[in-house]
């Protein structure tokens, strides 16, 4: 068996963490394998929650008071095309 050596930064209170864990007899590589291995079960396990994933981006990212509200029809290329160029008429 090969094993490899992973080289992690650490933050001053994680490092006081990590000291009081040593202290206690615990083995923090055995702590950074649990923790690794419940990540990988977590990311092949559990489907996204679309619709949550969803509310908590528009709750952080509101759309704007100024933001256009008009309906387009984005499957119509006309209709895309004098948006687009209504646009850019406003802009100059």
């Amino acid at each position: 068996m090969t094993s490899r050596l992973l080289n992690v930064r650490i933050a001053p209170e994680d490092d006081r963490l990590v000291r009081e864990l040593k202290a206690r007899g615990i083995s923090i590589s055995g702590v950074v394998r649990r923790a690794i291995r419940a990540e990988a079960r977590k990311l092949r396990s559990e489907p996204v929650e679309v619709d949550a994933l969803l509310k908590a981006i528009v709750e952080r990212y509101p759309t704007p008071v100024h933001a256009s509200r008009a309906e387009l029809d984005t499957t119509d290329r006309h209709a895309v095309r004098a948006h687009i160029q209504t646009r850019l008429r406003r802009r100059r």
